[in-house]
């Protein structure tokens, strides 16, 4: 189907809630999402529901257009394995090279190597949006000690770089106790798992202030948890936002220096976007 941007994430949670068997979803225009899903006996009732689905969500985004849906029979595959012939070794910054899990690495590798099995979470470091989160972490890394919060883990990637790249103790949260299952795993391929904490606690119910806190998430969730994204930054930490569209993070901009933070840089790969804010320190009296 056809479908803004905004809504990938969205539209591909409920296609997993219909057993959908497997989502691709396009980085760059003409943006679109595939999704196969099984045929039986209710496979018509689980189109109009999609359907209907596709009909509400503009109450959610009202400025994005309503999905186009296209749908055809095709010969059944096993679409559990078949998606991992689109998801191949990639170096995504000058440092980091991503491996699928099932390949050796190889041919010539970057100094940082994450090995990554995703399953049905988001976080392949393919997107434009993690790849501008991953280049911010490697500028954030330096001498001194340093904590790190992941806000929507998914496949907990952002929180598994930070550990290679030396963050001495990381949080990582989700509400997806499937992408949390996910993330363990790959924390444990990458041999990174005592450095990181993955749990289901809300943002609302964090307590800790972190040095660097990155959450690549919708644009409107990102606006929904402004207030509680600034108040776990530390005083002189770097906020780093992402999942935007380059038309939104002017927005976001302006609202997070509400908030008492200040713009760093607003790096753009296409048509996305990543905002990177750092909380002003308390004056001394």
């Amino acid at each position: 189907m056809g479908a803004d941007p905004r809504l990938h994430e969205a539209i591909a949670s409920y296609l997993f809630d219909l057993d959908c068997s497997g989502v691709a979803v396009s980085d760059e225009r003409p943006w679109e999402i595939k999704a196969y899903l099984p045929a039986g006996e209710d496979t018509v009732q689980r189109i109009e529901l999609l359907n209907k689905y596709l009909q509400e969500i503009q109450t959610f985004f009202p400025q994005a257009e309503i999905p186009r849906l296209q749908s055809k029979s095709i010969e059944e595959q096993d679409w559990g394995e078949t998606w991992k012939k689109f998801f191949r070794q990639e170096r995504v910054t000058d440092l980091l090279t991503i491996v699928p899990a099932w390949e050796r690495p190889s041919g010539p590798v970057t100094e940082k190597i994450i090995l990554m099995d995703p399953g049905p979470a988001f976080g392949t470091g393919k997107h434009p949006s993690t790849r501008m989160c991953l280049r911010a972490l490697e500028n954030m890394a330096g001498e001194r000690p340093w904590n790190m919060l992941d806000v929507g883990t998914g496949s907990g990637i952002l929180a598994i770089y930070s550990a290679i790249l030396g963050a001495n103790r990381i949080v990582a949260i989700d509400i997806d106790p499937e992408a949390l299952r996910w993330a363990r795993r790959n924390a444990m391929l990458n041999k990174v798992q005592d450095k990181i904490i993955f749990s289901s606690t809300s943002l609302t119910e964090l307590t800790e202030e972190y040095h660097v806190v990155a959450a690549n998430i919708v644009y409107e969730t990102i606006l929904e948890l402004k207030a509680e994204l600034a108040r776990v930054t530390c005083p002189g930490g770097t906020l780093i936002l992402s999942g935007l569209l380059l038309d939104q993070s002017e927005k976001v901009k302006n609202e997070f220096c509400l908030e008492g933070l200040s713009v760093v840089d607003i790096k753009s790969v296409g048509e996305w976007a990543a905002v990177i804010l750092n909380k002003k320190k308390a004056r001394g009296r």
